[in-house]
């Protein structure tokens, strides 16, 4: 989780790039052009093994450091 306020905080969003979505936008991947922050997003709290798999594969081809990205376990609203 990133933690900064002000300028910073200002800097990593200018600076995020959208680097897939979803037709029906139901995810997305929003990276930083240094491959330094990689998010993926989903509407729903999971996504299928299938869509994760490709998309951190379409990931890694892009340069990212798919190795460092943890998984969050969100519960029901």
């Amino acid at each position: 989780m990133i933690k900064a306020t002000g300028k910073a905080y200002s800097d990593v969003l200018t600076k995020c790039k959208k680097e897939d979505l979803a037709d029906d936008y139901s995810y997305v991947v929003v990276g930083y052009p240094d491959h330094k922050f990689l998010f993926i997003m989903s509407r729903k709290s999971s996504i299928s093994k299938k869509t994760h798999d490709e998309l951190v594969a379409r990931c890694k081809a892009m340069g990212y450091p798919v190795e460092k990205l943890v998984s969050q376990k969100h519960g029901g609203v």
